[in-house]
């Protein structure tokens, strides 16, 4: 591997400042810089303990960290010139670290190292990266899923903000901090598979709405499921239809109106919540 092959090698490992580690916390890293042009050949590697999704100019562009161990972190390589333009650009990176023991990880130190190379000009990670935890996923210990497998997500999109869009101002947001010592230093190797590409989204048919009943707290999320029970509804029942389509019928299958307006889905008035099944 030549040099200028070496994986993240101008990237430090940074994290949100903070005095302890937090498990099940999701992070989000922001980067504004400028290029003068763009190469054909721009990449971009990336390695996160425990996951990330990258964003470049408001697009998401990759997700998934390779499973690894601590001592040995994998990254991933990607081409990124098609997502980036001459002028003013922005990385935007959620990061997530699981910070507990499961079947499928290992518990490690959060951390998040990006590098883009676009011929001369090299962004990567350092404590200029502006970084907060993010306000609408619940970080810190939540139920899991079951003894063996990791934490539930929880997320409340009424807290949620388009930090990942271009525009977005971050002034406010603080700056990132080192994410551990010199002393502990991880071997960098490449990931074994190539990663799942981003495809086209694929049409869905809605099936089946309602509301979801609880029985009782189980001893894990997934018993607590189990004791649940799903309520069926019709779907004027469910949605809010805008008033100018009350009369007409809505397809069982869309989720906007016929004059492409989304439908909206408010909180449940009897029972714990909403669901929904697609195909």
């Amino acid at each position: 591997m030549s040099a200028s092959e070496v994986p993240l090698q101008h990237a430090a490992w940074i994290w949100l400042k903070q005095n302890a580690h937090i498990p099940n916390q999701y992070a989000c890293f922001r980067k504004k810089f400028n290029l003068s042009h763009v190469a054909e050949n721009a990449s971009a590697d990336i390695s996160a303990d425990s996951n990330f999704i990258l964003y470049v100019n408001g697009i998401e562009v990759a997700c998934g960290q390779f499973s690894d161990y601590p001592e040995q972190k994998t990254f991933t390589r990607l081409l990124i010139s098609e997502f980036l333009h001459t002028g003013d650009n922005v990385i935007c990176i959620l990061a997530y670290y699981r910070g507990q023991d499961s079947h499928e990880y290992r518990k490690g130190l959060p951390g998040l190292a990006f590098e883009l190379k676009c011929d001369d000009a090299i962004i990567a990670t350092d404590t200029t990266w502006k970084a907060v935890q993010h306000p609408a996923f619940t970080s810190g210990i939540t139920p899991r899923v079951t003894r063996q497998m990791a934490f539930t997500a929880c997320f409340d999109a009424r807290l949620s903000a388009p930090w990942t869009e271009a525009g977005y101002t971050d002034d406010s947001w603080p700056s990132a901090a080192p994410a551990w010592g010199k002393d502990f230093s991880p071997e960098i190797v490449e990931r074994p598979v190539p990663l799942l590409e981003i495809q086209p989204e694929t049409p869905a048919r809605l099936v089946m709405q309602g509301n979801i009943c609880r029985g009782r707290e189980g001893g894990s999320f997934a018993e607590t499921m189990s004791l649940s029970y799903l309520l069926n509804l019709p779907q004027e029942s469910v949605f809010t239809i805008p008033s100018a389509h009350k009369t007409q019928e809505c397809a069982s299958d869309l989720l906007r109106t016929p004059d492409d307006r989304w439908l909206t889905l408010p909180p449940a008035d009897t029972g714990d919540g909403r669901f929904l099944i697609l195909d």
